[in-house]
């Protein structure tokens, strides 16, 4: 059973969860006094599906689906996020050492479709695109 929140997410379209994060240096004490970045994340699939079973009594599982149009569609966002607040870089970072297939999927995704294989984005003018690490599933 979903919970209500994703239920919501999902009819909403509600599919980016943009958490902006800023120092307030001076009125706080700060080793980063002008940290200012934008976490965007996906919060429809992903773990995020809710696709949960139980193997035995002391076992349980939880699956996590990823799909092209997910990521693209994330993808697209964070792009169009970055250009419209005159953000300048945009920085992918995932598990995608760990979770080689599905966090592979959506660099592979971010790096063939968004950056073209250079560093300016050709589906997006304007925004430049610095992934953290390539990988292919």
């Amino acid at each position: 059973m979903k919970s209500a929140n994703v239920t919501l997410r999902k009819a909403l379209g509600l599919f980016a969860n943009v958490r902006p994060v800023r120092s307030n240096a001076p009125f706080v004490a700060t080793n980063h006094p002008t940290m200012d970045l934008v976490v965007i994340r996906e919060k429809e699939e992903d773990l995020y599906a809710g696709i949960e079973h139980r193997q035995t009594d002391d076992v349980v599982q939880c699956l996590k689906l990823v799909s092209r149009q997910g990521c693209e569609r994330l993808i697209r966002y964070a792009f169009e996020y970055t250009r419209s607040r005159q953000r300048g870089k945009l920085t992918c970072m995932t598990k995608n050492d760990i979770m080689k297939l599905t966090d592979g999927l959506f660099h592979a995704v971010l790096w063939t479709c968004s950056c073209s294989g250079a560093a300016t984005s050709t589906r997006w003018p304007r925004a430049s695109c610095s992934p953290r690490a390539r990988s292919s599933p």
